[in-house]
């Protein structure tokens, strides 16, 4: 799986809701034509992915009032 396809396409990177001792970012982008959330957080310059799911209702909204409806 080549995720680097979400961050490559339109997409939104906010800070993680998640509780955490690092600093943790929600990008929601398409990835193979579906809109998907990645969590991730950064460590010496490269990103360490977390969590990778279909994107939410309420992150599904998010992006379409930026996007469209895209995916």
């Amino acid at each position: 799986m080549d995720v680097i396809e979400v961050f490559e396409a339109p997409h939104i990177v906010v800070p993680s809701a998640h509780e955490s001792e690092e600093d943790r970012f929600l990008a929601i982008g398409i990835f193979k034509g579906r809109l998907v959330a990645v969590v991730f957080t950064t460590r010496s310059e490269a990103f360490r992915i977390i969590s990778f799911r279909r994107a939410r209702h309420e992150e599904r909204q998010t992006y379409q009032e930026l996007y469209g409806r895209g995916a």
